[in-house]
């Protein structure tokens, strides 16, 4: 059971890095563009992969490392797995800001893609938006993955 559980977490931990990566890479090209037309497209899928595979890692990483680390006997105060703890909330709290920042550059690339206008300030400003708290939520989930791996003495 063990080892099933340590594959669907580090499996949830590939997905939501891949998918936290690969929505990024999209939504700069996208943006570049200044195409309403592509923005509206991408930012769509951009949705959909968040509320199918980010969000159901997140949920599976929270709830599969409670079980490992109770099955391994690992206290949650112990260093290295409360600083994994206070990092997964803070990646989570920032992820909330760019999902939301996703749903503008989403509805505000369909006006403008509906209007045939390039992309609008609002859109480039939701963007930074996403940016500024998705680098560091991206960060925050190498940090964890280093912490997890290595368990350093804290």
């Amino acid at each position: 059971m063990y080892n099933v559980l340590m594959f669907l977490h580090f499996l949830s931990s590939a997905i939501f890095l891949g998918t936290g990566f690969g929505i990024a890479f999209f939504l700069a090209r996208a943006t570049a563009t200044r195409s309403s037309t592509r923005a509206a497209h991408i930012a769509g899928s951009v949705l959909s992969m968040e509320l199918f595979l980010t969000m159901p890692s997140v949920v599976i990483l929270a709830i599969t490392g409670s079980i490992l680390a109770g099955m391994k006997g690992h206290s949650f105060v112990e260093g290295w797995l409360l600083l994994s703890l206070v990092v997964f909330v803070m990646v989570v709290v920032l992820c909330v800001p760019v999902v939301l920042a996703q749903v503008q550059m989403r509805n505000l690339a369909e006006d403008t893609r509906d209007a045939r206008k390039p992309l609008s300030q609002d859109f480039l400003k939701y963007h930074r938006i996403s940016l500024l708290c998705g680098v560091p939520a991206f960060l925050g989930a190498l940090l964890i993955m280093w912490v997890m791996v290595l368990k350093p003495a804290i």
